[in-house]
């Protein structure tokens, strides 16, 4: 019999915490999209989907996502042979995610490893809040700092 993963930050098993669903809606994001979702797969709050959603790229970007749901089985990718358009992409993550608490991540967002920890648990603290987000630090392509934004990421309960 398998033990139950454990989350290590919280001690406790995967099972005992809300499912949290990331949508990422993507075209064309070859460049960076490794690194959003290596930061989103190495969170420190295990209990996740992550559901990116591929508009027609005509980069690698597919390609890129299915090696990664390959290698992680939270991955789900959704893809479209025609492109649909912007709203249609986010509305797609946003219908086909099945967590309590739903977050947006762009291409080339690249968030800690203890974001969505931390996120969660002003949850905890207040049973009416319904929008939980953390600062943000904006870095150019070169990686250096540009400046920090306050409430720029969130997670919001659905």
């Amino acid at each position: 019999m398998n033990e139950p993963l454990v989350d290590i930050s919280l001690n406790m098993s995967i099972h005992d915490h809300p499912l949290v669903s990331v949508g990422c809606p993507i075209f064309n994001g070859e460049e960076r999209i490794e690194s959003a979702l290596d930061s989103v797969v190495s969170q420190n709050y295990k209990n996740l989907e992550i559901v990116v959603s591929d508009n027609a790229s005509s980069d690698k970007t597919l390609q890129i996502c299915e090696r990664y749901a390959s290698l992680d089985k939270r991955i789900v990718v959704l893809s479209s042979r025609i492109n649909r358009g912007l709203r249609w992409n986010f509305e797609r993550v946003l219908v086909e995610s099945s967590g309590k608490y739903f977050m947006w991540l762009a291409h080339d967002d690249v968030i800690g490893p203890e974001y969505i920890s931390l996120c969660l648990a002003e949850f905890s603290k207040n049973e009416r809040l319904v929008l939980s987000g953390t600062s943000a630090a904006i870095k150019s392509p070169s990686g250096s700092k540009n400046k920090t934004v306050i409430e720029a990421g969130c997670i919001c309960e659905i």
